[in-house]
C-alpha cells in the first residue's frame, strides 16, 4: 500500500445537507455524488473500494469534476474502470480538469470518446437537462470546459504543458456560463440524450425555475462562476490543500498558493452554493497528510415554506 494511503486511511464519503427552493414541497430530496481528481489512482482491484462506497450512497446523480485521468500516465485503465463502475450506478455527468486539458488533443479526444461510449455525458462547454430522483425533477447540468478557463488566463491547452499567464479575462467564463444557461445571444448547446435512457421521465409540466448545476474544476474562480440562475457549483482541483494543518487548514493549492481558502466543503457566493471535494488522488506532489481521499455526497432537501 502506498505511504500516503497508510497516513490517511481509506477513502471516505463526506456528507453535506443543503435545503433548496428548487425542489417541490414534499419531495424526498436528491442524493448527488461527486467524484473528483482520481488522477488514475487505484482503490482496490477494479476500483472495488471506491465503487462500493459510491453504491452505498445510493446516488440519484453522479458528477465527475475533472482530473479523472492524469497527464503523467499513458495507461488510463484505472480511470476507465472507475468510470464504467460509476456509469453502472446511474446517470453520470463529467467535466474535464487541467490534467485532461493538458493532454495532446488526439489523446484527450480518445479519452472523452471512451467515456461517452460508457454512457457518461461529457459536458465540455455543454449542458444537459436530466430527469433526476424519484419522483423525477428536471435538473440542468452545465460543464465549464477547462479549456475555457485556460483561455481566460491566456494559457494554451492541448500542448502537454502550461504556458505563462497573459492576464485574466473573466468575461470569457461569464459569457460561456450564460450561453449554456440560455441567457446570451449565442447558441445554448445540449449534450443530448444517451441512447436507451427514458426521456419521458420528466413531470408533465417543467417548472420555469429548475435546479441548475455548474461543474467547474477550479474552485478559486467561485466569484466568476456564480452567475444569475446558477444554484450549485461543484469543483475539485485543490486536493484539500494537500497537507492539512491542525484545525483543518490546507497548506497549498494550485492557483491559490500557500494557506488557500477554497479547498473543501460548502461555500457560498451570492445565491450560489459551491461544493469542493478534496479529491481522491494526488497532485504533482505525491503525498497527502491528514487529508483522507474522499467522495462527496450532497443531500438536497426541499426548503421549508
Amino acid at each position: 500500500m502506498n505511504i500516503w494511503r497508510k497516513l490517511n486511511g481509506p477513502v471516505q464519503c463526506t456528507v453535506y445537507t443543503l435545503a433548496t427552493n428548487r425542489l417541490p414541497a414534499g419531495h424526498p430530496g436528491l442524493h448527488i455524488l461527486q467524484v473528483s481528481d482520481l488522477q488514475s489512482e487505484r482503490f482496490g482491484a477494479g476500483q472495488c473500494e471506491l465503487l462500493r462506497l459510491a453504491a452505498q450512497a445510493k446516488p440519484d446523480l453522479i458528477l465527475i469534476t475533472g482530473d479523472l485521468a492524469d497527464r503523467r500516465h499513458t495507461d488510463y485503465r484505472a480511470s476507465l474502470e472507475a468510470a464504467a463502475g460509476l456509469a453502472a450506478l446511474g446517470s453520470v455527468c463529467y467535466v474535464n480538469g487541467n490534467h485532461e486539458a493538458d493532454l495532446r488533443t488526439r489523446e484527450a479526444e480518445s479519452f472523452y470518446e471512451k467515456l461517452s461510449a460508457l454512457g457518461i455525458r461529457v459536458l465540455r462547454d455543454r449542458s444537459a437537462l436530466l430527469p433526476v430522483g424519484r419522483p423525477p425533477v428536471p435538473v440542468r447540468v452545465m460543464g465549464l470546459a477547462e479549456e475555457t478557463v485556460f483561455r481566460a488566463r491566456g494559457q494554451k491547452p492541448g500542448t502537454g504543458s502550461r504556458v505563462e499567464h497573459r492576464g485574466f479575462h473573466p468575461e470569457i467564463i461569464a459569457e460561456q456560463i450564460d450561453r449554456m444557461a440560455g441567457r446570451s445571444d449565442g447558441p445554448a448547446e445540449d449534450a443530448g440524450e444517451v441512447p436507451g435512457e427514458n426521456p419521458d421521465g420528466f413531470p408533465d409540466a417543467l417548472p420555469a425555475e429548475r435546479l441548475t448545476i455548474l461543474l467547474a474544476h477550479e474552485p478559486q474562480l467561485l466569484p466568476f462562476y456564480a452567475r444569475p440562475g446558477v444554484d450549485l457549483i461543484f469543483s475539485g482541483h485543490a486536493h484539500g490543500g494537500q497537507f492539512r494543518l491542525p484545525g483543518g487548514q490546507g497548506l497549498y493549492a494550485p492557483e491559490q498558493g500557500i494557506l488557500p481558502r477554497l479547498t473543501q466543503g460548502l461555500h457560498r457566493a451570492g445565491d450560489a452554493h459551491m461544493v469542493i471535494s478534496r479529491g481522491l488522488g494526488n497532485s504533482t506532489f505525491p503525498l497527502r497528510l491528514h487529508n483522507r481521499p474522499e467522495l462527496v455526497l450532497l443531500r438536497l432537501r426541499p426548503e421549508k415554506r
